[in-house]
């Protein structure tokens, strides 16, 4: 074994006792993995074609070095934040999808320089590299469930040079609690998950809605009572079975006072107060950008 897969066995293992569950995936094996994701998108809805239109499975011009794809997983708490309006106090979730990439990312690259290589950002499919790498499986919601940790995860894609050996790539897989189980078609109120495949409407999808721009108005079809997030739905992966056991942490982060609130359905930001209140919203993943509509919908309906 050379000293180079010495080291790359080795980073594997430093990620591992960090808690990610990690992948290399050789770069030549990326022709590949577009031709099957190009397939898939045939079927999908045209908004998520034109939502995923920024893919490149080119390493950039940049990193000339890169041999390999890292794809990692790193399991992810619930966040709680506490918003005060007119003497009350909603509590609402944000996803883990949504806090902490940078902080990953910091973690990530120090480790890789470490061990002797470099790493650049991507874009590239995570959940079809998660699943065809055999690091996570398909619920039937289309989320990413990774072993032991449930959807409750973040995904990673970085471009490296590390080397990598052969790898099987697998297709996709749903995982097999979801064959008898109709629990997130049930719980999702709009009618995005369907029985026959994992791609989602994605028009009908909440989260779809409430990533929007400020300026674009919730349909008049959604109503605020389907609105359980600050951003993002947890309506389909609160329900399902493959969560249960899971060590579903929740973690308070951000408290905000009657002024705060006030101040964020407000909707006009500008100045040393708005950047305050962006540097504390961005801890818990969300940006000054959402508000005030998706805040709105939450604490008096759209």
């Amino acid at each position: 074994m050379t000293k180079s897969s010495n080291n790359a066995n080795s980073l594997l293992a430093a990620l591992t006792r960090l808690v990610y569950k990690a992948r290399l995936v050789p770069i030549s094996y990326l022709p590949a993995l577009q031709q099957h994701f190009a397939a898939r998108l045939k079927t999908a809805d045209p908004l998520i074609r034109r939502y995923l239109s920024f893919l490149n499975y080119q390493p950039p011009k940049t990193f000339p070095n890169a041999r390999s794809v890292l794809v990692l997983a790193r399991a992810q708490p619930l966040l709680r934040v506490a918003f005060r309006h007119k003497g009350k106090t909603l509590r609402a979730l944000v996803p883990p999808t949504y806090f902490d990439y940078h902080k990953c990312e910091r973690e990530v690259r120090g480790v890789l320089k470490e061990h002797g290589f470099s790493m650049a950002r991507s874009k590239l499919p995570q959940k079809t590299l998660a699943v065809c790498s055999g690091l996570a499986q398909y619920g039937r919601n289309n989320i990413a469930y990774v072993p032991g940790w449930g959807s409750f995860v973040k995904l990673f894609a970085f471009w490296t040079d590390v080397p990598a050996g052969a790898v099987r790539l697998q297709p996709p897989r749903m995982l097999g609690e979801c064959r008898a189980c109709r629990a997130c078609i049930t719980a999702c109120p709009t009618g995005a998950i369907g029985s026959k495949r994992f791609l989602i409407r994605a028009s009908r999808c909440i989260t779809w809605h409430n990533e929007r721009p400020p300026d674009v108005p919730f349909p008049k079809w959604i109503k605020p009572g389907w609105h359980n997030c600050i951003v993002g739905c947890l309506r389909c992966q609160g329900v399902c079975p493959a969560n249960r056991g899971v060590p579903g942490k929740v973690e308070v982060r951000g408290r905000f006072s009657e002024q705060d609130t006030a101040y964020l359905l407000k909707g006009s930001f500008t100045g040393t107060r708005a950047k305050r209140m962006d540097a504390r919203l961005r801890r818990v993943g969300l940006e000054l950008s959402v508000f005030p509509r998706n805040l709105r919908v939450l604490v008096t309906g759209p």
